[in-house]
């Protein structure tokens, strides 16, 4: 006897992919055949996202997760990332309870992969049992609370990194080094503009101990305070393939020379402000790295001066082996100008062109 079609495997991925944005449809199809019950519960509950801004009473809405998940442990099985969202700056009123977090903290979380920690100031220490588990291996960690990095180290499973500081109160002093084992990081992102560890000298060991031998992807934000060197003075630049730069507003600084990363495959440039000279000088530093095949560029282009884009045509349309070059304005509308500004790079066939 054939197989049921709401059977099939591939089938029923397919078509989940057009149910699952509606959570009503999707809590039905689980009870039409049972064969739907186990992906549809994979779609529901593979990345939680906890927010104090979902209800008037976000304790509530932790509490039926907790419950959902502490009276059916085979739930947890299908959780990969949870996000924790605390917006505990405009929305005291509704902080998150410890209490609370400390219970969904404390489930057996058995394929964990990744782990997003949103918080204006709040440091909770029930993230640091999470922090533990040997299947964990990313952390995004935002957070106006220098001492909330400190707090919560990353355990040595952690190969993928995002650190994101905001806070201009400098007078943070860098936490204390805490012995542990080294971190072997695959991937980090530093996005700590205007924090304390933006400060010239800052190394990422400062935050916790990486070994940075193995990293294969970088994205960091340039500014004057940012001190390039001393972020790639423990890497092996050799082992870069994927590199991200922001350059924030008109900053015109010393360039950065891409040449340091001679395997480097993919590079993104994110240009948050008038095209600079230091930009388009370190993009032309790239020019002779023959394993570059694909170039990345967003552009600012709301209030955007024209001249400086058209200043990145000769520069990419320079590189020998490029295979694509994707330019992103943050306008739709903006397309079709900011291809009339590169005509060398359209005529070569190798650039395409999407809205952020």
């Amino acid at each position: 006897m054939a197989q049921h079609p709401l059977e099939v495997e591939e089938l029923l991925r397919y078509c989940l992919t057009f149910v699952a944005p509606y959570r009503s449809d999707l809590l039905a199809c689980a009870l039409v055949a049972r064969s739907w019950t186990d992906p549809a519960q994979s779609h529901l509950f593979r990345a939680p996202y906890l927010a104090n801004l979902e209800a008037r009473k976000p304790h509530h809405v932790l509490s039926k997760f907790h419950a959902a998940l502490s009276s059916n442990p085979r739930l947890l099985h299908h959780v990969r990332r949870l996000t924790f969202a605390v917006e505990d700056w405009f929305y005291m009123d509704r902080a998150l309870e410890p209490a609370t977090v400390d219970q969904i903290c404390n489930l057996a979380f058995t394929r964990l992969e990744s782990l997003c920690i949103r918080t204006y100031k709040t440091v909770l220490n029930s993230f640091s049992t999470l922090l533990t588990l040997p299947t964990l291996r990313r952390l995004e960690l935002s957070s106006a609370n220098p001492d909330a990095l400190a707090a919560l180290m990353p355990g040595p499973s952690i190969q993928h990194l995002d650190l994101y500081c905001f806070d201009n109160a400098v007078e943070f002093a860098f936490p204390n080094s805490v012995p542990m084992a080294d971190i072997t990081l695959i991937s980090l992102r530093l996005d700590l503009w205007g924090s304390p560890y933006s400060l010239p000298g800052f190394h990422p060991s400062d935050v916790a101990p990486f070994n940075l031998t193995q990293l294969k992807a970088l994205s960091f934000r340039i500014t004057p305070s940012f001190s390039v060197g001393a972020v790639i003075k423990d890497m092996q630049c050799n082992n870069i393939e994927v590199l991200e730069l922001d350059f924030l507003g008109d900053y015109d600084g010393d360039s950065f020379d891409l040449g340091l990363f001679p395997n480097l495959r993919i590079l993104r440039i994110n240009s948050w402000g008038n095209t600079s000279t230091t930009l388009l000088s370190t993009l032309a530093s790239a020019v002779a790295l023959r394993g570059l095949r694909t170039i990345f560029v967003a552009l600012a282009t709301g209030n955007a001066d024209w001249t400086s884009v058209e200043k990145l045509d000769p520069i990419l349309a320079s590189f020998p082996s490029l295979a694509v070059v994707k330019i992103e304005p943050t306008r739709a509308g903006d397309i079709d100008k900011v291809a009339e500004l590169l005509p060398s790079l359209t005529s070569k066939g190798l650039v395409c062109f999407r809205s952020l």
